[in-house]
């Protein structure tokens, strides 16, 4: 008798695994979206905004992991265009946060 159960339950959801994956992967944006929703509200994080012109600007950007895990944390501002050159030079001694702020912008283009 369990095992008739069994695979009458089986051959149900292998029939209607096309629905179930839908809703999985209904079930997995919900999630992501409710999860950006509460990082924005929570952080005061903002969606970037995008434009035609070839220009990127981020005020007061932040590293979203590093701000988590650092008791100080420092804001950065970037703006490049093709008016204002497109190559940027980054110097600075060892752990002064020339590699989290290259991160900070690539993070915030995404």
């Amino acid at each position: 008798m369990e095992t008739a159960v069994m695979t009458q339950l089986q051959s149900t959801i292998l029939e209607r695994s096309d629905s179930l994956y839908k809703v999985l992967d209904l079930i997995a944006e919900l999630d992501c979206l409710m999860a950006l929703s509460t990082a924005s509200q929570e952080y005061g994080y903002t969606s970037p905004k995008l434009a035609s012109h070839r220009k990127i600007t981020v005020t007061q950007g932040r590293h979203p992991l590093l701000e988590l895990c650092s008791p100080v944390f420092v804001a950065n501002s970037f703006q490049s265009s093709e008016s204002q050159g497109r190559v940027k030079v980054i110097t600075g001694p060892n752990s002064s946060g020339k590699s989290i702020y290259l991160k900070q912008v690539g993070r915030s283009e995404k």
